[in-house]
C-alpha cells in the first residue's frame, strides 16, 4: 500500500505493510530501507505476467 504523508514542509510517498487493526485503528509499517535487490530466479516468471498484464491493458 502506498501512503502519503504531508506536512506544511514536506510531502513524501511510502510503500508501507499492513501490520493490523488495532484499538479500532488500522497500523501500517513503512518501508524505509531503499536498497535494490534482483531476484534473478523469478525473472522469466515476471516477464511472463508483465506480458499478460500488458495484454489486459493495451488493446
Amino acid at each position: 500500500m502506498l501512503i502519503a504523508a504531508e506536512d506544511n514542509f514536506i510531502n513524501e510517498t511510502y510503500l508501507c505493510f499492513y501490520k493490523g487493526k488495532r484499538d479500532n485503528k488500522y497500523w501500517y509499517e513503512p518501508i524505509k530501507i531503499r536498497n535494490e535487490k534482483t531476484f534473478d530466479s523469478l525473472q522469466s516468471r515476471f516477464e511472463a505476467e508483465k506480458d499478460e498484464a500488458k495484454n489486459l491493458v493495451v488493446p
